[in-house]
């Protein structure tokens, strides 16, 4: 029910909505500041794709070439064919959408991409601070699936495997962006200092199959919280202690058993 102040209120029956927002780096920043937990709270952050590029300043050549966009052409003309069925998806004055089944392939590759992530959601696990996010993420790969074949196909037959497959690939960049992002700022619910530091560690060394890290990295990258030496030093120890990393000469060594 939208209700109006100075006209007639109105409903919107089986309502849709595609939101997409760019911002600065800055704006971010002071987003997080000023809300801090309740920007992960509120759960909005868990119902997005978020996408964190690094800056290209520094890397961008000029070179006289001629780009002629063909794939973009084709995608514009795809986009124009589904708009054009749009008739057909309304009846009256609310939205009839068609359903559109998962092969049985396609069900089988989803429900082992669920049961993937789902474990990693426990405490000690790689996604154990990002639960809001990493328990929508399969969620969502069946409808960018969805998506993928109905503008290749259309509304017949079943989602295929392949769509699933290339669906999956899609959400998984997606989580990994969110993880960057959100690791980078002190905006997690009820972490510890320790626990996001082991968290950092453990993504750090899985993704660049690394035995060490310089303490410069930490300073510069690592959980904004721990970003001054005299707070990060005693988390080491803490880690330390417990015999996940050492500590030698600015630089931490992790432990080749560790996970």
């Amino acid at each position: 029910m939208v209700i109006r102040a100075s006209s007639e209120s109105f409903e919107v029956m089986t309502s849709r909505v595609t939101l997409g927002l760019m911002c600065q780096p800055g704006a971010l920043e002071n987003f997080f500041t000023r809300t801090g937990q309740l920007s992960r709270s509120l759960g909005f952050l868990a119902r997005t794709l978020i996408s964190y590029p690094e800056s290209t300043q520094g890397f961008r050549t000029n070179e006289d070439t001629v780009y002629t966009p063909v794939a973009l052409r084709r995608f514009n003309r795809r986009i124009k064919e589904i708009m054009a069925l749009w008739p057909d998806l309304v009846s009256g004055a609310a939205l009839s959408p068609i359903c559109i089944p998962l092969s049985g392939d396609a069900k089988d590759k989803f429900l082992e991409y669920c049961n993937e992530i789902e474990p990693q959601l426990l405490t000690g696990n790689r996604y154990q601070d990002h639960r809001d996010v990493a328990s929508k993420i399969a969620d969502n790969a069946a409808r960018i699936a969805g998506l993928f074949h109905f503008l290749e196909y259309g509304g017949n037959d079943s989602i295929g495997l392949g769509s699933m497959l290339q669906a999956i690939d899609v959400t998984r960049w997606y989580l990994n962006e969110s993880l960057r992002l959100l690791d980078g700022h002190d905006i997690s619910a009820d972490q510890s200092a320790s626990s996001k530091l082991e968290a950092y560690l453990i993504r750090y060394k899985r993704e660049h199959k690394a035995d060490n890290m310089p303490l410069r990295i930490l300073l510069q990258k690592g959980p904004k919280s721990l970003r001054k030496k005299k707070l990060l030093l005693p988390e080491i120890e803490k880690l330390k202690q417990r015999n996940l990393v050492q500590y030698i000469g600015n630089t931490v060594f992790f432990n080749p058993s560790w996970k």
